[in-house]
């Protein structure tokens, strides 16, 4: 896979326009996690040293490590000792759409990474095929059977799918371990249609992935009955195979979490952003996004209040320079 090498470009605005799309190409898992480790070589950095379209950049980008986050982390680590012994566990993430799972699973992914595995476009030459380094791979059910998942994840990376389902699952395989990913996500799980055949191809492809294994879907109670991710939760061999190595994270909404745990992610999070005054109405967000939460669907988890809140700092910046009550209540009810 000879994949033409440019370079990042240096300016910060390219993390956030366009919009950061990793499922589209591996090209943007990359620019992912260069975004990613931007934020994190500016977090210490002195707030009146930033430029104004830095700062909009970092208030979009950064992110809290929740208690989700953490979870999936341990699970990535868990499976990588027991990937040792031969076996291939998966982190299966479940809840409702708009929940944030994609997120959590990148989120977690590029923790799991070492420090300094951001990736690297490949560099050219004449005299030897090169790769990319991707440290992790991302596909999308796209509502397709899995044959149609399998050639998708060819053509993520660039290439041309195999002539079969099988081909194009040994195809991608081969790819991964040339790119050193280390973390395989597969989303919109539901979306994969299929019976019994499709459940034991899902096995075979799991089972030649060479990285650690994350799969996203709705909660069981949304799935449609054609999907292959409801067959995971049936009696079938196939299924029971695959669910002995599946460890299940579901997420839950924030009327399931103490409040002031709630109150201590979201004044942790308030701190983070790059703006010249500090929040003194703190107090008052947590309480109006507390109650919003039992109400709203757009701020029923941790995730999804963490990206409210985000565009209501890049918003500030060069305007009103906090996070404002008014502007939260605004950004909610948009």
């Amino acid at each position: 896979m000879n994949i033409a090498s440019h370079a990042l470009s240096e300016d910060v605005s390219s993390f956030v326009k366009p919009r950061l799309n990793p499922i589209r190409t591996y090209t943007e898992v990359i620019r992912y996690m260069a975004a990613r480790e931007w934020v994190k070589r500016n977090r210490e950095r002195d707030t009146r040293s930033m430029s104004d379209e830095e700062r909009d950049c970092f208030n979009r980008l950064v992110l809290l490590e929740t208690p989700e986050v953490s979870a999936v982390l341990r699970r990535l680590r868990r499976a990588e000792k027991t990937s040792a012994h031969g076996a291939n566990n998966v982190v299966w993430i479940q809840g409702p759409a708009t929940s944030g799972k994609t997120t959590l699973a990148l989120e977690a992914s590029a923790a799991f990474c070492d420090p300094d595995s951001i990736g690297q476009l490949a560099e050219p030459s004449e005299d030897e095929i090169t790769y990319a380094h991707i440290p992790i791979a991302i596909v999308g059910g796209q509502d397709n059977q899995m044959a149609g998942l399998q050639s998708g994840a060819c053509e993520w990376l660039g290439q041309g799918p195999g002539r079969s389902g099988d081909e194009s699952g040994t195809r991608f395989a081969e790819m991964l371990t040339r790119c050193r990913s280390q973390v395989l996500i597969i989303d919109d799980l539901q979306s994969v249609r299929g019976g019994e055949k499709s459940a034991h191809s899902l096995r075979v492809l799991l089972n030649k992935m060479p990285t650690l294994l994350i799969v996203i879907s709705l909660p069981p109670h949304e799935l449609d009955t054609s999907s292959v991710a409801t067959l995971l939760t049936g009696d079938s061999h196939a299924a029971q195979q695959l669910r002995r190595r599946m460890t299940v994270l579901r997420l839950g909404k924030i009327v399931h979490v103490d409040f002031d745990a709630f109150a201590y992610d979201v004044k942790r999070y308030l701190r983070q952003f790059k703006l010249l005054h500090a929040c003194h109405q703190d107090e008052d967000i947590i309480e109006y996004l507390w109650e919003q939460s039992r109400r709203v669907e757009r701020v029923e988890t941790l995730a999804q209040i963490c990206n409210l809140l985000a565009g209501v700092a890049a918003e500030a910046v060069g305007r009103e320079e906090a996070v404002t009550l008014p502007a939260v209540m605004a950004a909610t009810c948009e």
